[in-house]
């Protein structure tokens, strides 16, 4: 069909038309992009305007979250939450008592510490470790501590080099 149609769109500020000329309806574009580009040309920055998000305009709404810490008896107690961390690289002569001792120095709460067995099926241990055992080359624990110390913690200020402290990585159920 070798049909030639004119669509004219109107605006207030501008006037455009494409032809259609050829024989299997496409339109050529040449007229509606050079009528299109010299208007362009002569815009002003005044004749457009700017679109606002307007969820952008209200101010964020603040999250408070108030952890208690007052020492008065008032009836009831609260539960604390608390995170657990592996120490790693400590000397293999390195004490739980020392590193507890060590962490409440430095005003850091500790639940619970203890001497994590090596994974190495070469080594075999029993619960109490042999610290002369030269074929062990260092020590984990596994520690305890109140979250509102996580950051002290995490400090690399308060470690000796060598030491690296991470969070503690609990099997899932389903491999144990």
């Amino acid at each position: 069909m070798n049909a030639s149609a004119n669509t004219v769109v109107n605006s207030p500020s501008f006037e455009m038309s494409s032809t259609s000329t050829s024989g299997n309806g496409a339109e050529t574009l040449s007229s509606l992009t050079a009528t299109f580009a010299d208007h362009a040309k002569v815009l002003h920055k005044d004749d457009f305007q700017e679109v606002r998000n307007r969820k952008k305009d209200k101010p964020p709404a603040t999250k408070r979250l108030v952890i208690g810490d007052s020492v008065h008896d008032v009836g009831f107690k609260g539960i604390e939450k608390k995170s657990v961390f592996c120490v790693n690289r400590l000397e293999r002569h390195t004490t739980v008592k020392a590193v507890e001792d060590y962490l409440r120095s430095k005003n850091i709460h500790v639940c619970s510490c203890f001497r994590v067995k090596p994974r190495s099926p070469t080594v075999s241990h029993n619960d109490d470790c042999d610290d002369d055992d030269e074929s062990i080359k260092f020590v984990s624990m596994r520690i305890c501590i109140a979250q509102y110390d996580s950051e002290k913690l995490l400090s690399s200020d308060i470690w000796p080099k060598g030491i690296t402290v991470r969070p503690w990585v609990f099997k899932s159920k389903h491999n144990a």
